[in-house]
């Protein structure tokens, strides 16, 4: 028998958005149906359909299907904006966000030191020492976007640590240069990654995601260098970091 139509799209989503909900992994129909049609009653009062949004997935993040062929020491990775993570973390900290800054960088060079051979001070190997010990989730929300190597390599980052990174990921750079640190993990350290569902995607980026949990790179990004793999998983803690930090300067081109 043929499935019934889906709901027509809300006005205030886009053809992409409305594609990521009818096709979204692991949602039921009749899910799918209630939230276009109640966003949908919203009309083009693009307020009502954000909160329309935020009050039907709400609790609803990281149910999606269990990634295929997900190997425990495969490289995770996510790009984190140092100014955002530095807002976020300084109060679990206890520290203010102008000394908890002052910690962070002496914890990056302490990375970076360490990739050149050279020797860190004592003060960058104490901050070092707090992150690797912290029991801070990477993010105070709970969940976490990652992406997998395309090599599913060891450490995420291998050989695609650079600047079109950004793009690869199909995030919403600014023309002006932003700081990301980068952080990896195994897979094996975190907690039930899942393939996201549009109940993971915040209304912003609704048009941005993909269903097929492949990122969508940005124009004008080389011929060949693809979109990524994405999963969504629980938060892991600072401390189970399994690659250098390092920083990356990315803007849109």
């Amino acid at each position: 028998m043929t499935p019934r139509p889906f709901p027509p799209a809300p006005s205030t989503l886009s053809a992409a958005g409305y594609e990521n909900v009818c096709r979204s992994l692991g949602v039921p129909r009749k899910v799918k149906c209630a939230y276009l049609s109640e966003v949908g009653a919203c009309l083009s009062n693009t307020k009502c359909a954000q909160l329309a949004h935020k009050r039907l997935c709400t609790g609803k993040a990281r149910l999606g299907p269990s990634p295929k062929g997900l190997n425990p020491y495969e490289g995770l990775g996510v790009l984190v904006p140092e100014n955002k993570f530095i807002e976020k973390t300084a109060a679990a900290f206890g520290r203010s966000i102008s000394n908890f800054a002052k910690t962070v960088d002496s914890w990056v060079r302490f990375h970076e030191k360490r990739a050149q051979g050279l020797q860190p001070t004592e003060e960058e190997r104490l901050a070092t020492f707090a992150f690797m010990r912290a029991k801070v989730p990477a993010r105070a929300d709970g969940s976490v976007w990652l992406f997998r190597s395309p090599s599913r390599k060891r450490d995420a980052f291998d050989g695609i640590a650079n600047e079109w990174l950004g793009h690869r990921l199909g995030l919403n750079l600014s023309r002006k240069p932003e700081v990301r640190l980068t952080f990896g993990f195994r897979a094996g350290h975190v907690s039930d990654p899942r393939r996201p569902t549009y109940r993971d995607v915040s209304w912003e980026h609704m048009s941005l995601w993909r269903w097929n949990g492949v990122t969508q790179p940005l124009p004008r990004t080389p011929a060949g260098l693809l979109g990524l793999e994405e999963l969504v998983a629980t938060s892991p803690e600072i401390g189970q970091i399994d690659r250098d930090v390092v920083r990356l300067k990315l803007q849109k081109r």
